[in-house]
């Protein structure tokens, strides 16, 4: 795999994630930066094996960030199939959040797993025909999205994407 970037601290946030063009604007904390570059660098490991699995992160409130470890990761295989399979995911992964008083939600999906909603034939989707990996992540004050073009598994550089206008998952933290 890719060296390991060092780690974001107070004084110096994260920038980069091991030159997949993801750059870390304020993402509003430090612990939300360190979160996404990790989840990030896991999700251009799995390409390089070939094997991304569409999953939710949750970074657990800080009261929770030790208990509830072991629920912070939900594998949303099928979930994109059709818009009431869509609706029920969002409902648990609303509850689910909120159990876990969650800071950040980040949500790696590639685009093969998903015949609903096919937001890329939408005018202006910059990642035009090419194959890849949305990476959606959310906090109560940020938004962002991502698509990471791959090609086998190789991972491009990641293009930005509006996010009211290209999420695959409604907003799943109430603001």
């Amino acid at each position: 795999g890719a060296p390991k970037q060092p780690q974001a601290s107070p004084s110096q946030p994260a920038q980069d994630v091991s030159n997949s063009g993801v750059v870390y604007e304020d993402l509003g904390s430090v612990e939300v930066a360190k979160f996404a570059e990790e989840f990030l660098g896991v999700l251009r490991d799995d390409i390089e094996e070939g094997a991304v699995i569409p999953t939710v992160h949750f970074l657990p409130g800080r009261k929770l960030a030790s208990s509830e470890e072991q629920e912070a990761h939900v594998r949303i295989a099928g979930a994109f199939e059709t818009p009431d399979t869509l609706a029920s995911l969002t409902d648990f992964l609303r509850q689910k959040g909120g159990q876990l008083q969650a800071q950040a939600v980040l949500a790696v999906v590639p685009k093969s797993d998903i015949a609903f909603p096919r937001v890329w034939d939408k005018p202006k989707w910059p990642g035009g025909e090419k194959q890849g990996i949305f990476a959606q992540l959310e906090t109560p004050a940020v938004r962002k999205l991502w698509f990471i073009p791959t090609q086998g598994k190789k991972a491009e550089s990641a293009l930005a994407a509006d996010f009211d206008r290209f999420s695959v998952l409604p907003r799943l933290i109430k603001t």
